[in-house]
């Protein structure tokens, strides 16, 4: 029989729905996914913003709350729409494949600095290249871009909630804006770029011989009309450098100087909850294939055709492979909870057993109790040690490599020192790495010269000895 429902009660279960809705996101096969809900510090253009970066830096991350670089893509799927897209780490994932195939061979242009693509004039290029939007020199197309997911306290006139709520903010780069059923909403772009950690903690960090954690930062971003110089984009500014945020306070009509801080965090303020940025759906795992099917069949398809490939074969292999691994975590995840239920019924029975015994016990000897009772000596309880959060020590490279290297070859961080000691250098001008004298060799992949005793390029490209 039907359960009838009063209007109130079925008011209340449509709420549910709701609140639930906004809380999960569907992963295709995958199902409902509940994704976690951030409070965000959006580092809005044309404006300063206080922010205190905590955690290990980027090169020492040890807890799932330390910052993390993730890859990601906005990608204009088959029905139009846009997706968000976090790329695996992986060189052989089917998604990799798909945009080396795309991309194919290119030469360097020195004198405009860029690549030139022989698939330049293709459909499924020029459509990877700029997501179907026209004559805009700003957008990325579908490539990724890098992003360092960052927890931060904010400082500022109406700016309380971290002290609020005892909880950090997670540092976002701006806000971008969608059509949603007719209706234009703002989504907040995780993460800040590697240029501002660069500038703040390879910088900044190491002219005051500080860990960003020591310190407040003023953070500016500028756009195309504001910028001082038409090439500057951002700053950063120290409390130290008073004469600067003065006068930036006078243009913005802020008193900048007396919110910003060189003091130490209070224990308080070290015991503020972080966010975890570990392995968190549509922020930093990896996207499932099935999502990629869901809303790129067609063009991966239309790329098998162009080049003769079969990636569309690839991808739904390795959507199989990525369910069944989900369903054994799943199972797995449930006989873990269950065995984790029962202990705790046990540990529950054995607690109640215990108080029966010890009941029966006092009642036992009450008679015997002496009327003079001698109270104990109060035990002081010893005092909890503080957590010691290690920072980076500052110091020169030893090498002829340098952070910029990392951040553009990350396959280097998975090289033997051995083979990072040909690299002597890098050309701006050609984008190539600079050698010790060697023998070198093309990779089929990326088109980069590399030594040719490398078993592993700069792409991530593995070669067989």
């Amino acid at each position: 029989m039907e359960e009838k429902l009063t209007r109130e009660e079925r008011f209340k279960r449509a709420k549910e729905a709701r609140e639930r809705a906004k809380k999960e996101k569907s992963y295709g096969d995958w199902g409902p996914v509940e994704v976690p809900e951030f409070e965000c510090a959006v580092l809005k253009p044309n404006k300063g913003h206080i922010v205190r970066l905590v955690g290990n830096s980027l090169e020492m991350a040890e807890t799932d709350s330390d910052p993390y670089m993730v890859e990601r893509s906005l990608i204009k799927g088959d029905d139009g729409k846009f997706f968000s897209y976090i790329w695996s780490e992986d060189s052989e994932h089917p998604m990799r494949k798909l945009m080396r195939t795309i991309l194919g061979k290119y030469k360097w242009d020195k004198e405009n600095r860029c690549r030139i693509y022989e698939n330049a004039k293709i459909p499924v290029f020029q459509r990877w290249m700029t997501n179907g939007i026209d004559n805009n020199p700003y957008n990325q197309g579908a490539m990724p871009q890098k992003y360092i997911l960052f927890n931060c306290i904010t400082r500022g006139k109406d700016d309380n909630w971290c002290a609020e709520h005892k909880h950090t903010k997670m540092l976002c780069w701006d806000v971008t804006e969608k059509e949603v059923d007719g209706e234009k909403k703002s989504y907040p772009v995780y993460g800040i770029k590697p240029s501002l950690y660069k500038l703040i903690f390879d910088t900044k960090c190491t002219e005051l011989g500080l860990h960003f954690e020591d310190t407040d930062f003023i953070v500016r971003r500028y756009d195309k009309k504001t910028s001082p110089d038409g090439e500057t984009y951002l700053a950063v500014y120290a409390p130290e450098e008073k004469s600067a945020i003065r006068n930036m306070g006078q243009k913005d009509g802020v008193d900048y100087l007396s919110y910003v801080s060189d003091k130490d965090l209070t224990d308080e303020e070290l015991s503020y909850e972080r966010y975890n940025f570990r392995n968190v759906p549509f922020v930093s795992a990896p996207t499932p294939i099935a999502v990629v099917l869901s809303k790129l069949s067609k063009y991966i398809k239309e790329v098998d055709a162009q080049f003769g490939t079969h990636l569309y074969d690839e991808f739904v292999e390795e959507k199989e492979k990525e369910l069944k691994a989900r369903k054994a975590q799943k199972e797995a995840d449930e006989a873990k909870a269950q065995d984790e239920d029962e202990e705790s019924v046990s540990e529950s029975d054995a607690v109640e057993s215990q108080e029966v015994q010890a009941e029966a016990e006092v009642e036992a000897e009450e008679d015997e109790l002496p009327t003079d009772v001698e109270e104990p000596e109060k035990e002081e309880k010893p005092v909890e040690s503080k957590p010691v959060i290690k920072k980076k020590v500052l110091s020169k490279a030893e090498t002829g490599i340098t952070q910029e290297m990392f951040d553009l070859f990350p396959a280097l961080s998975e090289m033997s020192e051995e083979e990072r000691s040909y690299i002597t250098g890098f050309d701006s001008d050609t984008g190539e790495l600079k050698y010790i004298d060697c023998e070198l060799a093309e990779c089929p992949t990326c088109g980069q010269t590399i030594p040719d005793d490398w078993s592993l390029c700069v792409c991530g490209q593995r070669f067989e000895n």
